[in-house]
């Protein structure tokens, strides 16, 4: 994943994506240039590393219980 964020809070979930291994975060949007980010694709695309952590991220979130678990949480929150 690359995270771009336009926002001010977006930029804690794109360190978030970097810091786990999942992605890069491009927080200075302005000097993106187009060599940086296909670089950055090519990174993501080639180190075997991302596609290992994201498969783990993945089946952490499964383990979760889905969509499913997360309208029962909500609900069980409003509830309260």
């Amino acid at each position: 994943m690359i995270a771009i964020p336009q926002m001010d809070e977006q930029a804690i979930t794109a360190r978030q994506i970097e810091r786990n291994g999942l992605g890069f975060a491009l927080l200075d949007k302005g000097g993106i240039t187009n060599e940086m980010l296909k670089e950055k694709i090519q990174i993501l695309l080639n180190d075997p590393s991302y596609k290992e952590k994201v498969n783990e991220f993945s089946a952490d979130m499964k383990t979760l219980g889905g969509a499913k678990a997360s309208v029962n949480a909500l609900i069980s929150f409003l509830e309260k």
